[in-house]
């Protein structure tokens, strides 16, 4: 269920997206709506999989609790790393935000290049996002897409992914008393969220794991 009420936020926006629209989403700050979205669609099933398993380990509540806060926040941070991957490569490659691009759709690093663009480049880019008739051709997808990988927004959000699931970590790991599976589940956690992050080739065996 809040699975879907995440998926009906991403869709409600798309349809509902105008220059007017994103100007009051934005005020009412659309990027934290966007996470919340995100800690929905994507965080919700990884959050009930770590509940599950810490019900039939009979996990004390403060275990318990820490574990889904820690879920949530991985699932969050893989989402917004997805959501760089799709514009770290040129866009004949880059299928998923293009597409993204031509459905109208409000991801967090579009929103976040949106607020680090220079005015006359964010003015650009909302009004490509918000006309149908401009998304739909590959021009200014391309145009849309460029402005997006140089206003910084890839790195900033790369490094809140990163710093998002090492805070939620460092509230989880002191529950875990056996330093064996902690620091398996941390490389884990650490080499699924490398996967998704080009800039690096092996960054989850540099993290110390503590």
């Amino acid at each position: 269920v809040r699975g879907h009420f995440g998926q009906a936020a991403d869709i409600y926006r798309s349809r509902h997206l105008s220059a007017a629209h994103l100007a009051r989403w934005l005020r009412a700050d659309l990027p934290a709506r966007i996470l919340d979205s995100y800690a929905l669609k994507t965080a919700s099933g990884i959050e009930a999989l770590a509940d599950a398993a810490c019900a039939l380990a009979r996990s004390p509540a403060a275990v318990r609790t820490a574990c889904t806060a820690f879920a949530r926040a991985f699932g969050v941070a893989f989402q917004i790393m997805d959501d760089v991957e799709n514009f770290t490569q040129p866009l004949r490659a880059a299928r998923a935000a293009d597409d993204d691009i031509a459905a109208g759709k409000l991801t967090y690093v579009s929103m976040r290049a949106l607020m680090a663009l220079p005015p006359g480049q964010r003015r650009q880019l909302a009004r490509i996002i918000c006309t149908p008739g401009l998304r739909a051709g590959s021009g200014p997808r391309r145009t849309a897409h460029a402005l997006v990988r140089s206003s910084g927004a890839l790195e900033s959000c790369r490094d809140e992914a990163w710093r998002m699931m090492e805070r939620a970590w460092d509230a989880l790991a002191p529950r875990l008393p056996r330093p064996a599976p902690r620091a398996l589940l941390h490389t884990l956690c650490a080499s699924l969220l490398t996967l998704r992050d080009t800039r690096v080739s092996c960054r989850a065996s540099a993290r110390p794991v503590r």
